[in-house]
């Protein structure tokens, strides 16, 4: 074996170990880049629930009592556009709700 062959020989070893060490920077970078992601991600849902909970004021529940205060006014009268509409065969049973009603009749009070 001359010194060229030798010399040859040294450099594609070197080339594998440079190739095997940038793969082992390139896998450690990616190990680092998902501890980085994983660590901030873990920081937003932390400071998110810090948010939510000082929001609540302390208390665990937010269930809101929502008062439905009809109008006997309005009542009566989405109750008479309700069966206008039926009498006419115009209500199509996705329609038939209150609140649904009450708008058209606000919308058309001429029925």
């Amino acid at each position: 074996m001359n010194y060229d062959t030798f010399e040859t020989l040294l450099i594609i070893v070197g080339n594998d170990e440079r190739r095997e060490s940038s793969e082992d920077d390139k896998w450690k970078r990616i190990g680092s880049l998902k501890k980085k992601a994983i660590n901030a991600s873990c920081k937003l849902r932390h400071s998110l629930k810090k948010k939510r909970s000082s929001k609540s004021g302390g208390s665990r529940s937010n269930s809101l009592s929502i008062e439905d205060i009809r109008q006997v006014e309005e009542l009566n009268a989405v109750d008479a556009f309700r069966q206008t509409l039926l009498l006419d065969n115009l209500l199509p049973s996705i329609h038939d709700d209150y609140h649904m009603l009450l708008r058209l009749h606000t919308i058309n009070p001429s029925y």
